[in-house]
């Protein structure tokens, strides 16, 4: 599957992040990773939560 340049980077930035933080690659197999999708869809106005937010649920 060939990808268009602004997405094979996004997926690289994205591979980065999970492997800085520690998080196993087959977790996008979660359910949680719809999260994803989902901030996608409020696009960029929309920040990502702080880590006391995160934490509080």
């Amino acid at each position: 599957m060939l990808l268009k340049g602004n997405e094979r980077k996004g997926y690289s930035i994205f591979d980065r992040w999970m492997y800085d933080g520690g998080i196993l690659f087959n977790a996008v197999n979660m359910i949680v990773f719809l999260v994803v999708e989902i901030f996608g869809q409020f696009g960029p106005e929309m920040k990502p939560p702080r880590y006391h937010e995160a934490q509080v649920v």
